[in-house]
């Protein structure tokens, strides 16, 4: 008898296997790495999908598909990009076979930390060189992946005072307005840039303030249209001052005839702004222009300031060796020189003899 019949059922209950997670436990990364999340997968009658489930800082939950691949079947992997978000990310594979079985219980986990991606770029400052007591604008711009915590400045002066202006920012955009520029000189400027992760960050420029302002001369002497004698000696000076220090001061002495004399004027502890030189007026007459020129230590020239002066001849003709002597005798019709020799720096006009009977 061979009619009577029955059958069974054969289930596959076998959860797939689940090996080589990726990343492995406690793997550190920073912010904007690329993560490859990836485990080996294996079942008997073969894999239907593989899920990974992210789990953030936050508790947001990523759900990624990981797929496999010719190179690499049993390998299923995607990858993840480190969000700006810090701590501990759990992740839970689920790996779910042709016959519904599902393994949850293979879990990894990683930590995002902000490595030093905090940046200082300076842009510029404003106006470079500037000139004294010009206000100076600074700029830079600073990022982070996070988030940027403090910023501060600090400006060191020529002379090596350290000051810290208040910084201000829109957005990224950081600037601060320096005012302090009474000294000529370079000023050397340091940012400091802290993100909430206490990186810290630094980065330095400089500017230049140039001293442009010329030296200042007045009280001139001789006054002009002054009037001297030959061979008289001439005070030829002037009071110049400067902020950052007077370097010399000469003057161009403009002779009738041309030629021109430069005279270096000094100054003295008894007259520290006076500086003067000594003038003999030479055997040439007419007007005299004098034109001062003051050159400070950051090389300004002033040589604007003028005057003048004339030399005059009021010396009289030299007359000796009279002719006749004194108390000569002479008889009726005697023919008597009378003459003299007569001399002058200058020439002699005319020479007249008064006879008085």
């Amino acid at each position: 008898n061979t009619t009577e019949t029955t059958n069974f059922t054969v289930n596959d209950v076998t959860n797939p296997s689940v090996t080589n997670l990726i990343p492995t436990e406690n793997s550190v990364y920073n912010i904007s790495n690329i993560i490859e999340i990836a485990a080996n997968v294996t079942d008997t009658f073969g894999v239907s999908t593989v899920l990974a489930n992210v789990s953030y800082p936050n508790g947001t939950i990523n759900q990624l598909t990981l797929s496999n691949a010719t190179t690499h079947i049993d390998k299923f992997n995607t990858s993840f990009t480190a969000p700006a978000l810090l701590g501990t990310y759990n992740v839970t594979f689920i790996a779910n076979d042709t016959s519904g079985n599902l393994n949850t219980t293979e879990t990894s986990n990683f930590t995002i930390n902000d490595a030093n991606s905090l940046s200082i770029s300076i842009v510029s400052c404003q106006p470079d060189p500037a000139n004294i007591s010009q206000s100076v604008e600074c700029n830079a711009t600073i990022t982070d992946d996070i988030a940027v915590d403090t910023v501060n400045v600090s400006v060191t002066l020529p002379n090596g005072t350290l000051e810290s202006p208040t910084v201000e920012n829109t957005g990224s955009n950081y600037n601060f307005t320096f005012t302090t520029t009474t000294l000529p000189g370079q000023f050397n400027i340091t940012w400091q840039a802290n993100d909430t992760s206490n990186n810290i960050q630094t980065n330095t420029t400089n500017f230049t303030v140039n001293d442009v302002t010329p030296p200042s001369v007045f009280n001139l002497t001789p006054a002009v249209n002054s009037i001297y004698n030959i061979s008289n000696k001439i005070e030829i000076a002037a009071n110049v001052t400067d902020t950052f220090g007077v370097s010399t001061v000469l003057a161009n002495v403009s002779y009738p005839n041309g030629t021109i004399n430069q005279l270096t004027l000094s100054n003295a502890t008894t007259h520290d702004d006076k500086f003067n030189v000594s003038f003999t007026a030479p055997a040439l007459l007419g007007i005299y222009n004098i034109t001062f020129i003051a050159n400070d230590s950051s090389n300004n020239l002033n040589t604007t300031e003028t005057t003048n002066f004339t030399v005059n001849d009021v010396t009289n003709p030299s007359v000796t060796n009279l002719i006749p002597t004194e108390n000569s005798v002479y008889n009726i019709s005697n023919i008597i020189e009378i003459a003299a020799n007569v001399t002058d720096t200058f020439g002699v006009s005319t020479v007249l003899a008064n006879v008085s009977y």
